[in-house]
């Protein structure tokens, strides 16, 4: 089933519209090739289940046109870089301080 899948997943991301959208996205934010068809993948079955459930024919540009696709807010991944490059510094002492522990009380 999982093989049947990836290869329907790779035709379906050249030349579905839904999928291709969904390709572009994750591509786009830098994922993986074989995350991105793992995706793909996922979004097959949920597209069979609704033309079965509606009862209706596929249409491919349905999900383009009709629904809003719930990510217009959301936002890649940012690179963070470090602010400095300078070197941090630790205390200048080599024996690791002592740690005083209190005693436990389990009489509560």
């Amino acid at each position: 089933m999982r093989r049947l899948l990836y290869t329907a997943a790779q035709s379906a991301a050249r030349h579905n519209p839904a999928v291709r959208a969904l390709y572009a996205r994750q591509a786009a934010m830098g994922k993986p090739y074989n995350l991105i068809i793992g995706h793909c993948m996922a979004k097959l079955p949920r597209q069979v289940y609704a033309v079965w459930v509606k009862d209706e024919d596929f249409d491919p540009a349905y999900e383009l046109k009709n629904e809003p696709s719930g990510n217009e807010n959301v936002v890649s991944p940012k690179v963070v870089k470090p602010q400095s490059t300078g070197v941090t510094t630790t205390s200048t002492s080599l024996d690791p301080q002592p740690v005083v522990r209190k005693p436990l009380d389990f009489s509560a």
